[in-house]
């Protein structure tokens, strides 16, 4: 069995489990490519082309174990070592139908445990890339290309032999792919090609909060959505707008239990990036038990 026979059906293979079972029942696996796009996220393969390495497993619904599978490896006669990269569940209405995971071969080399992600950034300013590696005496060597992965020169900037390299947003650079070549003994790997998004204002907020009512006791939930942001940051004013303080919440949803406290604060999101912030509309949460208020 060869792999270019796996590349067109497919075949079964053995999952181990940390505690030293193993099974292959309905366990399938087969090349991750391009056209596998719900399974791509987070994978980063280059422009769109298929990854040699990367492989996609599919399981019946409820065999895998929950979590991010820790210890499981996959082997049989022709592949010796995989590691996890993701996965999902996938559903026909409310029943589930099958599991699916995202499996990248060891072949030797260091490992890249955690990838660099495209970072944005605004012009006249820095970002950074980095990645984690499984071996400390790896060695880090970052690589930018001008067209589109075809060929590969060293990055220079800040950090290019590290594990992090911090990148001047140019108009040149916004241009560029950057990928780190990581070497050790037992060979090289490459990690995962990014590139800078660069950004020339503050995020656009486009779906603003509502004002809440609530009873007492509930729980009132204000929601943003906006483009091209990093940063959520929610806010609250016992003045009026006056003036704003800083909430630890810091995604797209603040959930505020309703009660006389906080009813009497206003709630707003500053939204950032490396451009600039903008502002949320201020709402307010009403109780809807509370005593009506007479006006004389």
């Amino acid at each position: 069995m060869t792999k270019d026979y796996i590349r067109r059906i497919g075949r079964r293979v053995t999952l181990t489990f940390p505690d030293g079972i193993e099974t292959n029942d309905l366990c399938v696996i087969q090349p991750l490519r391009y056209k596998n796009k719900m399974y791509m996220e987070g994978v980063g393969t280059d422009l769109g082309r298929e990854k040699d390495s990367y492989f996609l497993m599919f399981a019946p619904p409820g065999f895998l174990p929950p979590g991010d599978l820790a210890g499981h490896v996959l082997a049989d006669e022709h592949f010796t070592s995989w590691s996890f990269v993701r996965r999902d569940t996938v559903f026909l209405g409310d029943e589930p139908a099958y599991d699916w995971v995202v499996l990248l071969e060891r072949t030797g080399g260091p490992y890249i445990t955690v990838q660099p992600v495209s970072t944005m950034g605004a012009f006249g300013g820095e970002t950074s890339f980095s990645v984690a590696v499984d071996d400390e005496n790896a060695v880090c060597k970052w690589q930018k290309s001008t067209d589109n992965g075809l060929t590969w020169t060293d990055a220079g900037g800040a950090g290019e032999d590290t594990a992090e390299l911090t990148v001047s947003v140019t108009e040149e650079a916004a241009h560029q792919l950057f990928r780190c070549m990581v070497t050790n003994e037992a060979g090289t790997v490459f990690s995962n090609c990014v590139r800078i998004i660069y950004v020339t204002g503050p995020p656009e907020i486009t779906a603003q909060p509502q004002n809440v009512i609530v009873d007492t006791g509930e729980n009132a939930v204000f929601t943003v959505a906006a483009g091209m942001a990093v940063s959520y940051k929610w806010q609250t004013s016992a003045d009026c707008g006056g003036t704003w303080t800083d909430t630890e919440e810091t995604g797209e949803a603040l959930t505020v239990g309703a009660g006389a406290e906080s009813a009497a604060v206003l709630y707003r999101c500053a939204v950032t990036n490396p451009a600039g912030t903008s502002y949320s509309d201020a709402v307010m949460l009403t109780l809807a038990d509370a005593a009506p208020v007479i006006m004389v």
